[in-house]
């Protein structure tokens, strides 16, 4: 196993909520794909690529974003359930929502241990 494959292999709590928040960011940034390139997608690209690098900083196991990455997403996934039956196709949005739950869910599990 490379170090990069050791790098992004998910461990523990951190590690898992990393994977969640990457999951998200993906999402996000195919969205413009699922919307015709509409606005409302397109605004999603740049959350996602912010959501892929605090994922992608939490996979390499920099604790010091966990706080910061738990306030962010809890804040727009606040924002994502009040979009819901907008632009993006709702099972698009109920999967970055369901990644984002999940993200929390394992962020705050790490925070509360911690």
């Amino acid at each position: 196993m490379t170090e990069m494959e050791a790098s992004m292999k998910p461990q523990g709590m951190l590690g898992w909520a990393g994977l969640f928040i990457l999951i998200s960011g993906i999402l996000h940034i195919v969205a413009p794909v699922f919307t015709g390139f509409s606005a409302a997608g397109l605004q999603l690209v740049p959350i996602g690529i912010v959501y892929a690098l605090l994922g992608w900083g939490l996979m390499r196991g920099w604790s010091r974003l966990a706080c910061a990455t738990y306030l962010i997403v809890l804040i727009l996934v606040l924002m994502a359930f009040g979009s819901m039956g907008g632009a993006v196709p709702i099972w698009l949005t109920g999967l970055i929502i369901a990644a984002d739950v999940a993200g929390l869910v394992a962020l705050f599990l790490y925070i509360w241990r911690k």
